[in-house]
């Protein structure tokens, strides 16, 4: 039996969950949840964040030389190839980044039910600065950190909002100093 032959018939298993709609659905899922949960947590805590970054290159690692221990002449027939090299490392790095942004949904619902019990905040923030375009986004600054949001600045004839209007925060307090936004707006000064 040629090698070509018996790697394709030696990982079936992997060709269906690579097949299934399942497997896309659940990944597309939990995408669109941690984009919900982005901006909901601020002020995370530097250690969360690294946490969730090792871990998903640890799991993509594993699972990496896992595949190359079962299927090791095939890599490395191709690993001779640059543009298949170049291509294993973005795929390497945007998998690690989606994955760690999976793995912080549960993180961030977990926050947010903590938060839960603490009293309401307001908290008001200055505007670093704006951008008018399609969208008004608003970048300003919550206990040393930048952040970004886009909301719709009422009067079209101001030319610098940053002067004229601020940011109201609600926010809990939760885990780890990190902080939930119960809503963001607009206020003038």
């Amino acid at each position: 039996m040629s090698r070509k032959k018996q790697y394709q018939t030696s990982d079936t298993r992997a060709k269906k969950l690579l097949s299934s709609k399942g497997l896309y659905f659940v990944v597309l899922l939990l995408s669109i949840l941690a984009l919900y949960y982005k901006g909901a947590i601020i002020n995370e805590a530097k250690l969360l964040k690294y946490m969730k970054v090792s871990a998903s290159i640890t799991l993509l690692f594993s699972l990496f030389i896992w595949r190359f221990l079962k299927f090791k002449d095939y890599y490395l027939r191709k690993f001779k190839d640059r543009l298949y090299v170049v291509y294993f490392i973005v795929a390497f790095g945007m998998s690690s980044w989606l994955l760690s942004e999976i793995i912080g949904v549960p993180l961030d619902y977990y926050l947010i039910h903590e938060s839960r019990v603490e009293p309401t905040k307001t908290i008001d923030c200055e505007i670093v600065s704006y951008t008018r375009k399609k969208k008004d986004k608003v970048t300003y600054r919550f206990k040393g950190e930048l952040y970004n949001h886009y909301m719709v600045i009422p009067d079209e004839r101001v030319t610098d909002v940053s002067q004229k209007y601020m940011v109201r925060l609600r926010v809990k307090p939760t885990l780890f100093e990190a902080y939930y936004v119960e809503s963001i707006k607009l206020v003038k000064l």
